[in-house]
């Protein structure tokens, strides 16, 4: 999408549809080339359902962002989530939409060139390896990366906001040696 590349939202994303679209048009409107973001089949999709259960469960407590990302987490992981390939014949979801288009930013390529894969949060807000429970619904580390169906050995350059890590790092060295 910037510098006209193609912009990959992996399955180990969770998705609004009335968020992805609204975001698509202010990236349009703005000059953006909205034809180079690809959804993947396998996201997760957020519904009426999260945002009432996040408002009423989540919201204010753990740092929760108020985004529906743990519902949507619970429901993935208890597999009874909707996943974008299970709704792609289903015109009620996509009845609203003008800027999501499933014909065309569906991700359905092999991918061949060198990418860039972000990630979010830090590892200590990761799912498996964070300061449980304080983090986050998803995986943050780089190994989640190859969720866009390549292997890890496939990631030639780990950039990271290292300054940020060796702060966290040198605060539990810190704590550790108090306690």
């Amino acid at each position: 999408m910037f510098y006209n590349k193609k912009s990959y939202i992996g399955p180990q994303c969770y998705v609004n549809l009335i968020d992805i679209d609204n975001e698509m048009k202010y990236l349009y409107e703005n000059g953006f080339n909205i034809e180079n973001i690809k959804v993947s089949p396998y996201v997760h999709i957020i519904t009426n359902y999260h945002k009432e259960e996040d408002n009423k469960k989540y919201k204010g407590s753990q740092g929760s962002t108020g985004k529906c990302i743990a519902p949507c987490a619970k429901d993935k992981y208890g597999r009874i989530g909707i996943r974008l390939i299970d709704i792609l014949n289903n015109e009620d979801y996509f009845k609203d939409l003008t800027f999501f288009d499933i014909t065309k930013h569906i991700m359905n390529e092999k991918l061949y060139e060198n990418i860039l894969c972000e990630g979010a949060q830090r590892f200590w807000l990761d799912i498996d390896h964070g300061n449980y429970p304080y983090v986050t619904s998803s995986i943050t580390l780089p190994y989640s990366a190859c969720s866009l169906g390549f292997p890890p050995q496939k990631i030639k350059i780990f950039m990271e906001h290292l300054k940020y890590m060796i702060q966290e790092l040198v605060l539990i060295q810190y704590l550790t040696m108090i306690y």
